[in-house]
């Protein structure tokens, strides 16, 4: 069964669908979605935090796309991985796809679509209908999901010992650890080739892959002797570029694409008034630097 339950309510409530007409008001609310998944392994006290990456796609009353498989977020949090929140202006939407990958790559969870054979497995295929989002509201939406290692539902109907009960309320979502920005990875597609393909077909998606970017995140601060400072900064892969920006004068956390752990990434720096920096580092190298120990470039001033 499909929880729904908002943000400003105490109580959660079920939807019937299929929705009303979509509002022509121009406020705005925002849409949460969460799930009951595996912990791969850990001990629930011990999972906080682990990160997955869904994508999803939204579609308005009159099956117009207004988000394709736009990239969400999604965070374990006590028991459910709760995704970043997504804006929308108030109205009645549709959810009619839902994909999560692991930090792998690989597939984790979908909700198949009504027309797969794996569509009786959920009370809820895809599409699904009815989806009110209301002003300075956040619409919380916990499907039930397919585990693709068993192609079992992870969320069954609410008892009093479930996760989903009458007096669940949403996380807050400005709690929500926000990823680095990706607004400066190139290229910004959903939709690239890599070593990993995800195949959908036999959950009703139309498509007949859906290949995965592989990121990874590093940290990284230019030095001059013990001060931080400035520069600009770009990553690349022979000639392609899979990074470019702004460094801070502070340890800075990058996001990019990640290739294979054999694989060379050439780092270069550049500041007005110092010399060149470029430096070449094996992707299994990079993944060592992160906040406790950034990699650390020291700046020497042009003769």
């Amino acid at each position: 069964m499909l929880m729904v339950c908002h943000a400003c309510n105490k109580s959660s409530q079920l939807l019937d669908f299929p929705g009303d007409s979509l509002s022509n008001a121009t406020a705005t609310g925002n849409l949460q979605l969460a799930f009951l998944g595996s912990t791969f392994g850990l001990k629930i006290q011990n999972a906080e935090g682990i990160q997955l990456t869904g994508f999803i796609t939204i579609e308005d009353n009159k099956g117009k796309v207004i988000r394709d498989r736009i990239r969400l977020d999604f965070e374990y949090h006590s028991d459910k991985y709760y995704s970043n929140t997504i804006e929308l202006a108030t109205g009645i939407y549709s959810l009619t796809e839902f994909i999560v990958i692991d930090p792998n790559g690989d597939l984790s969870y979908i909700i198949p679509k009504k027309t797969s054979e794996y569509a009786k497995k959920v009370k809820n295929p895809l599409p699904i209908f009815g989806l009110q989002v209301e002003e300075h509201q956040t619409l919380i939406i916990i499907p039930e999901v397919l585990d693709t290692r068993t192609n079992e539902v992870t969320y069954q109907n609410p008892t009093p010992n479930s996760p989903a009960t009458e007096n669940e309320t949403a996380r807050p979502s400005s709690n929500i650890i926000e990823p680095p920005p990706t607004s400066n990875i190139i290229p910004t597609s959903n939709s690239i080739p890599t070593t990993n393909p995800i195949s959908l077909t036999e959950y009703g998606y139309e498509t007949l892959q859906f290949n995965i970017i592989k990121l990874m995140t590093i940290s990284i601060i230019a030095m001059d002797q013990v001060t931080p400072v400035t520069a600009s900064i770009t990553i690349q892969h022979d000639t392609k570029i899979l990074y470019t920006g702004t460094l801070k004068a502070k340890t800075n956390v990058i996001e990019m694409i990640r290739l294979t752990d054999d694989q060379i990434y050439t780092v270069k720096i550049e500041k007005p008034g110092y010399a060149l920096i470029e430096k070449s580092y094996l992707v299994q190298n990079l993944l060592r630097f992160h906040d406790k120990e950034p990699l650390m470039i020291p700046m020497l001033k042009s003769q």
